[in-house]
């Protein structure tokens, strides 16, 4: 995976505590549809916008220090909130039918290009608008100050799906991989971190997030890990029980709309037909239409890699066939894959880490 970020040890925590209070998590605030920031307004100007509300942000809570006295540690006496390893500076970022995205800036060439980047786990090559073929050497800005350079294709539908102003680049797990990446549903926020800011273990089980475990799915040492006979791409990729199977399911952020989804392969499809009712007609998905089942309240369940307990269940949603020799449909094994509307459903914030191996989870409630 091309990243300019290094390689670390998993498990190894990026910052004491006590430095923690002095750095800062580059962070963004995902302005949705129904906010009221115009997205024709340039970055400059959305800045300017933002300056002007960030003094009235909360302070991150400090960390208790290491040497603090006894019990000054404890999560009682912490209790940190949500988004405690970083909320200050923000800047404002956009989503667009659910999806996550950021309005920045990238230069390909000579040229200067501004606009909406869709942050899309399901990709593993970031992508921009163009015609040509090939790859280009192309510097991106995600947020002020956070920039990383990589070879990134072209292709002529990234433009298609793009709110006004148009879309300029898709942005996949090449580039996302060598980052903390904390999608904050309830908050609005996208939260970028570098391996020297992000939270270590420790930390994000302190505020309440579960782990779930995708070594060998999404991890920095490695562009592919091997699934039955087929490649999966490095697609963050967890462990899910639907109708008391266990399967591997993606999580595809750019897998748009207000629907619950979820995407079964043949095989597994196969494998829980019988506990499915009849088919509810056929959906429109992108450019497939897709045989539909109900899926009951229940049937999904997640559960924390650690305890093995179960922490969240996906409500009543929608059960689609995926068709084709593309991502999960190309697997001889059971797989699935979740919209972004159902995982928001079942989480208020999700932190992808490939540096860990891991995806962190804060469950809306527990089962």
């Amino acid at each position: 995976m091309t990243t300019n970020s290094e390689v670390v040890n998993p498990r190894t925590v990026r910052m004491s505590t006590l430095a923690f209070i002095e750095t800062v998590l580059v962070s963004a605030v995902v302005v949705w549809n129904q906010s009221g920031c115009s997205p024709n307004k340039t970055l400059d100007e959305r800045q300017t916008q933002l300056d002007a509300v960030n003094d009235d942000l909360p302070p991150a809570p400090p960390e208790a220090r290491p040497d603090a006295p006894s019990g000054a540690n404890d999560t009682a006496a912490h209790e940190p909130s949500k988004g405690a390893c970083g909320r200050e500076h923000p800047m404002f970022l956009e989503g667009y039918e659910g999806s996550p995205g950021v309005r920045g800036r990238f230069s390909a060439g000579e040229s200067l290009h501004e606009g909406w980047m869709l942050l899309d786990t399901g990709n593993t090559l970031t992508k921009i608008r163009g015609n040509a073929e090939g790859t280009v050497d192309v510097g991106f800005e995600l947020a002020p100050g956070l920039e990383r350079r990589l070879l990134a294709g072209y292709d002529p539908f990234v433009g298609i799906r793009a709110p006004a102003g148009g879309q300029a680049a898709l942005i996949g797990t090449d580039l996302l991989g060598g980052l903390a990446v904390r999608l904050d549903f309830d908050e609005g926020q996208v939260l970028f971190a570098t391996d020297e800011l992000a939270c270590s273990d420790e930390e994000l089980r302190r505020m309440g997030y579960h782990r779930f475990d995708t070594d060998g799915y999404y991890q920095r040492d490695a562009n592919w890990a091997s699934v039955g006979k087929y490649l999966a791409p490095n697609v963050p990729t967890i462990e899910v029980e639907i109708l008391g199977k266990t399967v591997r399911m993606q999580i595809d952020t750019g897998y748009s709309g207000a629907a619950l989804h979820v995407q079964l392969n043949k095989p597994l499809f196969e494998l829980i037909r019988d506990e499915l009712g009849p088919s509810i007609g056929k959906i429109e998905v992108g450019r497939a239409s897709l045989e539909s089942y109900e899926l009951p309240a229940g049937s999904l369940k997640f559960h924390d890699a650690d305890s093995r307990d179960a922490i969240a269940m996906l409500g009543a949603a929608t059960a689609l066939v995926k068709e084709g020799d593309e991502s999960i449909a190309a697997w001889d094994v059971p797989a699935a894959m979740l919209s972004v509307a159902a995982l928001s459903s079942a989480f208020s914030s999700v932190e992808l880490r490939a540096d860990l191996e891991d995806v962190w989870v804060m469950p809306r409630a527990t089962p």
